[in-house]
């Protein structure tokens, strides 16, 4: 289950449309790459079409086009995009997203603002002991600079 905070025009889509959203599940599509991550499953629709003024996006902001295919901005995305964003992917689980396979499902799970943040505070914290364990555990330089 990947964290999702609300998406700046989250009010686009009714409440039965943002319900499906959190409870189905959605499969990765091998429509994907650095840019964005399409997800395969219900179809979503916002009220008063798909078409927005352009704004900014943010890694992990999740789109929902005209398709109703909603899709997941990546690394490389555009810096704006003209259609609804219906949550945005709490930054901690971006990267297991990009590393799930092709065809996996994934589900998602609305968490506030100060939620997300805190789940990033602890990973970075618990990645600072990984590698500060590495560092102790490392073999002192020989002579010449090669280990």
């Amino acid at each position: 289950t990947l964290r999702v905070v609300p998406g700046p025009q989250d009010d686009r889509f009714g409440t039965e449309v943002l319900r499906l959203f959190l409870s189905a599940p959605f499969a990765l599509s091998s429509a994907r790459d650095r840019m964005a991550q399409v997800l395969d499953g219900p179809v979503l629709t916002a009220g008063g079409g798909h078409d927005i003024v352009s704004d900014g996006t943010c890694a992990g902001s999740i789109q929902v086009p005209a398709s109703g295919r909603p899709l997941v901005l990546m690394a490389e995305r555009q810096t704006t995009g003209g259609y609804p964003k219906i949550a945005t992917l709490a930054s901690v689980d971006l990267p297991g997203l990009a590393q799930r396979p092709t065809g996996r499902h994934v589900r998602f799970r609305a968490v506030s603002q100060a939620e997300a943040e805190d789940a990033l505070i602890v990973a970075r914290a618990e990645l600072g002991h990984c590698l500060d364990a590495l560092e102790e555990k490392r073999l002192p330089r020989a002579k010449g600079g090669m280990r």
